[in-house]
């Protein structure tokens, strides 16, 4: 099981863990809002997303300059590879 913690969004309970199943299940916008930090500053045109798929082995940060598309395209493709990391151990143990 992957803990992650999640804040609760728009009224939702707060939910601290989910299967591997469940994210796998994700489409890529709930991947990327789930589990990327957003940081932007409109001023400068800078974006960035810091992977907290998992916070202790894992703090890598996609930034962009003018649009927003290049840095959650990035943090997307990397929050998908921990994935398919994740699924060939999972698959490795059973």
């Amino acid at each position: 099981m992957l803990v992650v913690q999640q804040y609760a969004q728009r009224g939702r309970r707060r939910k601290q863990c989910m299967q591997l199943d469940e994210i796998w299940a994700l489409n890529d916008k709930q991947l990327v809002t789930l589990f990327a930090e957003p940081a932007s500053n409109e001023l400068t045109k800078n974006f960035a997303f810091t992977c907290a798929l998992m916070p202790d082995s894992c703090a890598a940060i996609f930034t962009s300059f003018g649009s927003e598309f290049k840095a959650r395209s990035a943090v997307k493709e990397h929050l998908l590879d921990h994935l398919r990391a994740l699924v060939s151990k999972a698959r490795g143990v059973l």
